[in-house]
């Protein structure tokens, strides 16, 4: 029963995250899209070191969001973003997990949150950069250079503070543990 609801509250946590993501990328929809996107939601990215299942829940979220930015006129290449997106957001994650497996919070905070944050910055820049090359017939270099330009900057400013203070706050640690025991 206890292994039910874990898993119930790891589907939860999964969706919450999703939606969440969702939720921010929309918040600002003219910086969420184009060849330079300062997503609000990226700084989520860091949530897989911290707590790896979150991993699911930003791929989800993000294949989301490209679709509905598609469906809505925002995206117009979001039926292609999606699983493109989905894909860097999901490589990224399982990096930034094991990032968060291997360097101890307690011994390197600082380290393990920017090294976990290095892969969003640079899968999304080669593969997003790559896809943007293929569509638009541009310079592979630019298009990487903007869209790890943009990632970085949204990594560095929101998601930087975002994960050390998560890997400091007791509620978060509370939430982690509870999760782990069951």
């Amino acid at each position: 029963m206890q292994n039910n609801n874990a898993r119930v509250r790891t589907i939860c946590y999964q969706a919450l995250i999703a939606a969440l993501y969702v939720a921010l990328t929309f918040a600002v929809p003219m910086l969420s899209f184009g060849m330079m996107q300062l997503r609000l939601s990226e700084a989520m990215t860091v949530l897989p070191v911290l707590y790896p299942p979150a991993t699911l829940g930003l791929t989800v979220g993000c294949a989301l969001a490209n679709l509905i930015g598609f469906f809505s006129g925002v995206n117009p290449i979001g039926h292609i973003d999606a699983p493109v997106g989905a894909l860097a957001t999901l490589l990224a994650g399982l990096c930034s997990a094991a990032v968060g497996r291997l360097i101890p919070a307690e011994r390197h905070p600082h380290r393990r949150v920017l090294l976990g944050l290095v892969f969003p910055v640079v899968f999304n820049g080669v593969i997003v950069g790559a896809e943007l090359t293929t569509l638009f017939l541009e310079s592979f270099w630019v298009n990487c250079f903007w869209v790890a330009a943009g990632e970085a900057v949204v990594c560095c400013v929101l998601g930087y503070p975002l994960g050390l203070g998560l890997q400091r706050s007791s509620i978060f640690r509370r939430l982690l543990h509870t999760q782990e025991k069951q």
